[in-house]
């Protein structure tokens, strides 16, 4: 019968990991925290090289919230000083190649668009202005093709601007960390306890779904209504 099939399809899914549903840790850092990672990101040596790389892009995360694999992407093309806006068009992912059933081959790789959206603009403060100028400084020449992260054409894989950003937490004393995301969580927590609209650091993140983004900060959301609502006290 040509209708079946010679194998059966299903030998080969898998079930997926019981980490894919476990509900994940959220971490922001505090002003003081901030301070802390930011001075050691910058820091340098005697002789005026930078300690860390990556540490003063990576920093730029606090104030862009941007995801690890859109740093990674980003040009001088992308950023107009002029304006005063970040174009947010490309990410930066790892793909992997399988035999059939094992991953044999893992693939850097640059998507045309993000990876909830198909790019957006952010504004760009001062204190993103300032960091990117002091990376400029770094270099001789701005290549205006090249990524921010190292001024080439050379592509950082995300696994180790992870890695940079743990050696600098580390190195000034965060406890617990967790990953490179922290960044983005402190730049939406910061909005949200400024009390910028939830639909507008939505927007600003990436997400398709502004109730995706409500339920990630609901903690946050939660410590503004019981703030505003002590202030009835008062009257």
């Amino acid at each position: 019968d040509t209708d079946k099939l010679n194998k059966n399809a299903c030998k080969l899914v898998k079930q997926p990991p019981k980490k894919m549903f476990e509900t994940k840790e959220i971490r922001w850092l505090t002003e003081e925290e901030i301070q802390r990672f930011k001075e050691q990101a910058s820091s340098t040596y005697k002789n005026g090289k930078p300690k860390y790389i990556y540490g003063l892009a990576i920093s730029l995360v606090i104030y862009t919230g941007l995801r690890c694999g859109e740093l990674s992407a980003l040009k001088w093309s992308d950023i107009d000083f002029e304006n005063k806006t970040i174009n947010v068009a490309k990410n930066i992912i790892t793909a992997f190649d399988y035999d059939g059933v094992n991953r044999i081959k893992a693939r850097t790789q640059i998507q045309d668009s993000t990876k909830t959206s198909k790019g957006r603009k952010i504004p760009l403060i001062k204190s993103a202005e300032n960091i990117l100028n002091s990376i400029k400084s770094q270099y001789k020449e701005i290549n205006p093709n090249g990524f921010i992260i190292n001024n080439s054409d050379k592509m950082v894989m995300i696994q180790v601007l992870s890695r940079s950003y743990l050696d600098i937490a580390n190195a000034c004393g965060i406890a617990n960390p967790l990953g490179i995301h922290t960044l983005r969580h402190t730049f939406a927590s910061l909005l949200i306890k400024k009390g910028v609209d939830i639909k507008i650091v939505s927007e600003i993140l990436g997400h398709k779904d502004v109730s995706f983004t409500y339920n990630v900060y609901v903690h946050i959301l939660e410590e503004q209504k019981i703030q505003a609502m002590n202030l009835l006290d008062d009257i």
